[in-house]
């Protein structure tokens, strides 16, 4: 008999594999049921992933969770050009 796959996570400010997965491609554009078809679940489980994604990082819609993602990456390299500028 095969064990369950713990869903407790060691560090639960990051994300599971699953989330992130489903992350990266939402960022990429693709809808629900495009990312379901791409990992072989179904929309439900991609819509629940999706909640514990913007929920993790506080916010409620896609719009909203790639406006932070763009401004965090955005400060970011600014401030990669101001310290290679010194």
């Amino acid at each position: 008999m095969e064990a369950k796959r713990s869903r407790i996570r060691k560090d639960k400010s990051e994300l599971t594999d699953k989330q992130q997965e489903i992350f990266v491609l939402m960022l990429k554009g693709y809808d629900n049921q495009k990312i379901a078809d791409t990992l072989g679940v179904i929309n439900g489980t991609v819509r629940v992933h999706l909640y514990s994604v913007f929920k993790h990082f506080g916010v409620h819609t896609r719009s909203e969770l790639l406006a932070l993602y763009v401004c965090k990456h955005s400060l970011a390299l600014e401030e990669n050009k101001i310290q290679g500028a010194y």
